[in-house]
């Protein structure tokens, strides 16, 4: 009997640890997916991530989410000078790759400027795939 009660003990200690490492796991995949949207395509770095936190998460569909996360950003350029050098230099990479998360950014965070640390709170639309977690809009 005591054999019985260390093993069912031991079973659910085992399924603790399991389940919640699996959590912090999906957790940081959903991380990567909502800080690669945000990420320009291009090497410049515009931003770097402080800090990101999912603050709870509610499945709408068999495969989709809505997660509501806690992102600051440290940002390394000024959008203005993002937005001139667009205008100016309209078939630069910058210009044809990244202008989608230039102004998803200055949308985000009106008028950030070089050295400006934001946070924001966001409800992220995320959809679950054979390759991982997507970003459906932020």
């Amino acid at each position: 009997m005591r054999f019985l009660k260390t093993f069912i003990l031991s079973f659910f200690i085992v399924f603790s640890f399991t389940s919640c490492s699996k959590k912090e796991y999906e957790d940081n995949k959903i991380k990567k997916a909502i800080i690669n949207y945000l990420t320009p395509y291009t090497n410049i770095e515009i931003f770097k991530v402080r800090s990101i936190e999912i603050l709870s998460k509610k499945r709408v569909s068999k495969n989709e989410f809505l997660v509501k996360v806690r992102y600051t950003l440290y940002f390394k350029e000024d959008y203005k000078e993002l937005a001139d050098y667009i205008k100016k230099h309209p078939k630069s990479s910058l210009a044809i790759y990244d202008i989608g998360s230039i102004l998803l950014l200055g949308r985000k965070f009106p008028g950030f400027k070089k050295g400006d640390i934001k946070t924001r709170i966001d409800i992220v639309k995320i959809k679950k795939t054979n390759l991982g977690y997507r970003v459906i809009s932020i």
